[in-house]
């Protein structure tokens, strides 16, 4: 009898033991999918956000970004039918909060795309990003030597700006600073500064 108590007392012993260790595994795998799901996302295309936009150029074509980015965009805005110069806007988007939107412009059979790029700022936030001297950017903006993307990096602490829009006339660049606050930047196809704003 007492070798009886015994053997049922182990047998159970052993059961939740194995039921422990099984349900031990399911979270693991479940921890393991979680992190290959959040891979995944982030590598959706060949390249990201930031990488993505310095590939393309105002003379780029749908099929080449296609073939930059790694699938097909997404068409989301056209010019109504018969209008003398046409336009197709199409989306790539690369995870939830992050895209890049092309829109090509057709007019006497001439094709120029306007390159444009979707990010939160808090993906570049910077705390070597420094605004203090926004009264210097003004002055060397209004000079007759006028103001450099070079010195504008000097001046807002030495801090490459990130690229968010180009077209064939300009490049658009925004620093933002740990706080949260921003400045945009334009620069002409001379390299020079037409004009910046933001929040800081």
């Amino acid at each position: 009898m007492r070798k009886r108590i015994l053997s049922v007392i182990l047998a159970g012993i052993l059961i939740v033991g194995l039921t422990g260790c099984g349900n031990q595994k399911t979270t693991d795998s479940k921890t393991n999918d979680k992190t290959k799901n959040e891979t995944v996302q982030k590598s959706k295309g060949n390249c990201d956000v930031f990488e993505c936009i310095k590939k393309l150029s105002s003379d780029t074509t749908y099929e080449k970004v296609n073939e930059i980015i790694g699938f097909e965009g997404k068409l989301v805005d056209q010019s109504k039918e018969g209008a003398v110069s046409t336009y197709k806007k199409y989306e790539w988007e690369l995870t939830d909060d992050t895209s890049i939107t092309v829109r090509l412009d057709e007019f006497k059979g001439k094709v120029t795309a306007q390159i444009s790029s979707e990010f939160p700022n808090e993906m570049i936030k910077n705390d070597k990003v420094d605004f203090s001297k926004v009264d210097k950017l003004k002055e060397k903006i209004n000079s007759s030597d006028g103001l450099t993307y070079e010195e504008f990096v000097e001046i807002v602490g030495g801090v490459e700006g990130t690229l968010y829009n180009v077209t064939t006339f300009s490049n658009k660049y925004t620093w933002v600073n740990s706080e949260g606050k921003s400045l945009n930047a334009t620069f002409n196809s001379n390299g020079k500064c037409t004009i910046f704003n933001g929040v800081v």
